[in-house]
Parts: structure tokens; C-alpha cells; sequence
């Protein structure tokens, strides 16, 4: 990879896989607890990742790039579909109609468990706190 164009995170997989230690069973890296992945950390230039059965020592010569790129432009759409939840009642009438209508940056400190955005201010309506419990995928959390 040269650059980020889109998007945040990406993905890459060779035969037999890399030769790393697994974490919950799963080889991803997970920096807040510093696991998974390579020492649990953003991978850098010069670090090196073993192949898990490497079967050849592979030369530039059986590098290809291929002269075609997937096409994600379904992926990014300004629009998100949500559905409000319960739990909506504590947030004030305003807020609850105005978050809607508004646009909204991904911000840097977003990782693959969940993005965080900014680009407005809820209001609630007390400081009742909510029961903690299992989220659905696009569930859009308020922390205090």
C-alpha cells in the first residue's frame, strides 16, 4: 500500500497464513490490551511477519500486482439507516430529531470494534443511566 485513500483498516491474506500468536482465537490486533496481531501494535515499516508454513523462499519475481482493484463505492455511502431504540427517551426531544439531519466525522481513534464520531452534542434529559447490555451491529452509543 502507498497511501490511504478510503476507509480505515485494511486486510491481508497469504497461504497458510503468518505465523503469529493468537489472541481469543482470533490473530487480530487488539491495541488497547496489546494483544493479538504482532506484539498487539500498528504494524511499521521494517517489521517482519513469518509465513506459518512457508513451503518457498519467495523472490520479487512472484510478487504480482494485479492490474484490477475491487470496487467499494457501495461502501460509501453518506447515508446510515438506524433505528431508534428505547433507550432514546433519555436524550432531550431536540436532540433525539436534530442528530438525524447531521453530518458526522469518523475520528481517528475510531478502530475495527466500533467507530467514534463528532460533529454534535446530545442533551439528555436527566442523568439516568442506562442498563448495560448486548448491542446490535450499527447500534449508536452514547457514552457519558
Amino acid at each position: 500500500f502507498t497511501k490511504k485513500i478510503h476507509g480505515n483498516f485494511g486486510y491481508l491474506a497469504v497461504q497458510s497464513g503468518f505465523s503469529l500468536h493468537d489472541w481469543l482465537g482470533s490473530y487480530s490486533t487488539h491495541k488497547k490490551v496489546g494483544a493479538g496481531g504482532l506484539h498487539g501494535e500498528d504494524l511499521q515499516t521494517g517489521d517482519i511477519i513469518y509465513f506459518r508454513n512457508e513451503q518457498k523462499n519467495y523472490v520479487q519475481e512472484d510478487v504480482v500486482v494485479m492490474p484490477w482493484q475491487a470496487d467499494v463505492s457501495d461502501f460509501y455511502s453518506s447515508l446510515i439507516y438506524c433505528t431508534v431504540a428505547p433507550e432514546s427517551i433519555i436524550i432531550n426531544n431536540q436532540s433525539n430529531h436534530w442528530w438525524k439531519d447531521q453530518y458526522f466525522t469518523i475520528l481517528p481513534n475510531s478502530d475495527r470494534m466500533g467507530y467514534r464520531l463528532s460533529g454534535g452534542n446530545f442533551e439528555k434529559i436527566d442523568a439516568t443511566e442506562i442498563t448495560s447490555s448486548a448491542v446490535t451491529r450499527g447500534t449508536i452509543q452514547l457514552p457519558p
